[in-house]
């Protein structure tokens, strides 16, 4: 992918996805939505913290927690990134057709359903 050459990493990226999205973002929201280690979401957090991507705030109501929020120069990173991956995103569906977009995504919501149903069965 192209982000690489940036020295930007595939799980980065979606860190920095999370951050531009979310209004009340935390490491472990994005450990939790993308599923990355929390170790790892660290690392590349305090790498974005050193290239002046974001600074960490601490929130008043829970102490061990700081939220994520983007300066100047991460939000120009991040719409640059989130509008390619838009791009992309849109290129694939209009190439792939209505038909097998809603294939895909029947699929999808199968596989969903019975990977949750499989981890109550492996829980044993």
């Amino acid at each position: 992918m192209r982000f690489m050459r940036n020295g930007l990493s595939l799980n980065s990226v979606l860190a920095l996805y999370s951050i531009h999205d979310e209004k009340a973002c935390t490491s472990k929201s994005i450990g939790q939505r993308w599923i990355i280690l929390k170790q790892t979401v660290h690392t590349f957090l305090q790498g974005f913290e050193v290239r002046g991507y974001i600074e960490l705030v601490h929130v008043p109501e829970d102490k061990r927690n700081k939220q994520i929020h983007l300066t100047q120069t991460g939000r120009e990173l991040a719409d640059t990134i989130v509008k390619k991956l838009h791009d992309m995103e849109l290129y694939a569906m209009k190439r792939m057709g209505l038909e097998r977009m809603r294939t895909l995504n029947d699929s999808l919501a199968l596989f969903i359903t019975l990977f949750r149903d499989g981890s109550s069965d492996t829980d044993e």
